[in-house]
């Protein structure tokens, strides 16, 4: 029985700290009902969550320093060109547009200096490394990025696969702090 973890917003990636107004939703194949709900706005000084699986769920300001550190994945856009020739995947429709794909497996010691902290939960996992994918327009967009492992479990492998699509590009939004009445 598997989970299926489905996300929406808008994020201003091209920024220091990633301002922005997501929804992630985890629920078990099959089932609407979700096991995890969580909102998140970052103002670009301050991350405020709150659980919208409990009805009324407040806000509360968020303490963790990964909530609004940069997205890393430019980080792995440049280590795939750095790879060479075998991760340059060539011309290809993604989403219906014109796309260059690059993909490499990269091991868990590659992705230490690209993100020490996914390196140390890769490690934690007894994960050795993991395949990764982007896919990127004429104007160096990312449009979608795939991130796929191998992770031992009580003895047996249980591969994940994460599949990331951005659209509806835009110029920079600006993301208020939520207030309690906000929905």
């Amino acid at each position: 029985q598997g989970s299926v973890i489905t996300a929406g917003g808008r994020v201003n990636f091209n920024t220091p700290t990633r301002e922005g107004r997501t929804e992630t939703k985890m629920t078990i194949t099959g089932s609407d009902e979700p096991m995890f709900w969580m909102e998140v706005v970052n103002t670009g000084s301050a991350v405020f969550m709150r659980d919208k699986s409990k009805p009324g769920g407040a806000w509360s300001p968020s303490s963790t320093a990964d909530d609004t550190r940069s997205d890393s994945i430019g980080d792995y856009v440049k280590a795939l060109v750095d790879a060479g020739p075998a991760a340059r995947k060539g011309m290809e429709q993604k989403n219906g547009v014109p796309a260059y794909h690059l993909g490499a497996r990269m091991t868990a010691a590659q992705m230490k200096a690209i993100d020490p902290e996914e390196y140390r939960k890769l490690v934690d996992k007894g994960v050795s490394g993991k395949q990764i994918d982007v896919w990127i327009d004429r104007a160096g967009r990312v449009l979608a990025h795939t991130q796929s492992m191998k992770i031992p479990k009580d003895g047996t492998t249980v591969t994940t696969v994460i599949t990331v699509t951005y659209t509806d590009f835009g110029p920079r939004e600006t993301f208020p702090a939520p207030t309690a009445a906000a929905s």
